[in-house]
């Protein structure tokens, strides 16, 4: 039997399905508190040996299927990494995780000197759930938060500390007017005043917005390429801004607005089908400006 070659959109297009089947009904999967995770909780999905965490793309997709299998187990193993004793439980289907991997040969530069290439290629193993798992020690399920969040009048201080610290390194933050921006060629900020937002929890989420823009700086990330609104680059762009919007709202405890239009994420739903590749690339974009976001504060405030 000839082995199926491999081949990586296809993988993109399987493991996308189900977020993109929620974009298409006009459900935003960064506005769900059990797809993006904050970095303490007990629930996010982790190597079930090292207790590592996955990130990015991957810690949205494992989270996705913990709550659509109404999985309560984080811990993720492959076959090969099971404990003595555990098996999985016949009829499980296992899920895809997918890696970088990196490759690195010696060539010839343009004067006959020898240098080292490195190349990336996107890998994928596969993993099964703890809940379909036998054998293994019982995972303790936290307690969930009934109180929900309480401090919105006495605001949020962790988003605030975050965003003064970033907004303090761009060249310009402003106030004024009813839009929120970010100008790439003048790496500024100009947000409504604070009392045209109905929350504060509103305005946090607006801001966080506009500085996952400007984590695409030619300085930092360099990210962000030219295109007009409704281009595909600007469609890409925004979507990486969604996501690490709420990976930063989840970090300090920020509630989303879930209310999205509808024929913007059949939009995006529509984009991410036609090219697979484009919700896992963003949502990977989304968790570095986050963390870059969250690192510069922890770095200034060391």
């Amino acid at each position: 039997m000839t082995k199926k070659k491999f081949d990586i959109a296809e993988v993109h297009a399987q493991i996308t399905e189900g977020l993109i089947a929620m974009m298409e009904q006009g459900v935003a999967p960064w506005s769900r508190p059990w797809i993006v995770r904050g970095i303490n909780d007990a629930m996010a999905p982790k190597n079930g040996i090292s207790n590592r965490r996955y990130t990015g793309f991957n810690s949205l997709y494992l989270s996705f299927l913990m709550e659509e299998n109404k999985w309560d187990d984080p811990r993720f193993y492959t076959m090969s990494s099971l404990p003595e004793d555990a098996k999985v439980i016949k009829g499980s289907k296992s899920t895809i995780v997918i890696y970088n991997k990196k490759t690195e040969r010696e060539v010839e530069d343009d004067n006959g000197e020898a240098e080292v290439q490195t190349s990336w290629f996107q890998r994928y193993y596969r993993v099964f759930n703890g809940a379909q798992i036998e054998g293994l020690p019982a995972f303790e399920k936290p307690e969930p938060n009934t109180e929900g969040y309480t401090h919105e009048d006495n605001g949020y201080p962790e988003a605030d500390l975050i965003a003064t610290e970033w907004c303090d390194n761009l060249a310009d933050f402003s106030h004024g007017g009813d839009r929120a921006y970010y100008v790439p060629s003048m790496d500024s900020i100009t947000m409504p005043d604070l009392d045209q937002f109905p929350t504060l929890s509103g305005y946090y989420q607006t801001l966080f917005h506009e500085i996952a823009h400007s984590t695409g700086h030619a300085s930092r990330a360099n990210r962000l390429e030219k295109g007009g609104f409704g281009t595909d680059t600007y469609a890409k762009e925004e979507l990486v801004a969604e996501f690490a919007a709420a990976f930063l709202c989840a970090n300090t405890e920020v509630p989303l607005n879930e209310e999205q239009s509808a024929a913007y994420l059949k939009g995006w739903a529509k984009r991410c089908k036609d090219e697979p590749k484009l919700l896992y690339s963003a949502a990977n974009a989304a968790q570095f400006a986050a963390s870059m976001v969250m690192e510069n504060t922890y770095a200034m405030v060391a």
